[in-house]
């Protein structure tokens, strides 16, 4: 287990927003070799890294970080957040800090 250092968040989300956060899990390419990102990861992003205090949402998703942009799960779950304020996967929780 890799211990990873707590981020630093200097543009705190403004206080009324409601703001939901997807991460990927799902490593491709050649960067999973070469870049030391913490596990779990889409190997660009750990999935800490993903997390804040004033998310409202949070979920995980088996998806690479460059597939997001072209992910149907990833946009079902955008549009599930922004109609309704929570992402309609199974994983579906609070977002949990550590």
């Amino acid at each position: 287990r890799q211990v990873v250092p707590e981020p630093r968040w200097e543009n705190p989300i403004p206080a009324g927003r409601e703001v939901g956060a997807i991460a990927g899990t799902h490593k491709l390419g050649v960067r999973a070799f070469f870049l030391a990102v913490p596990f779990p990861n889409d190997s660009v992003v750990s999935v800490q890294e993903t997390q804040h205090p004033a998310i409202a949402q949070h979920t995980v998703l088996k998806v690479s970080h460059n597939g997001m942009l072209i992910s149907r799960a990833v946009a079902e779950e955008v549009d599930a957040f922004l109609r309704n304020g929570r992402f309609k996967s199974s994983e579906n929780r609070r977002a949990e800090y550590h």
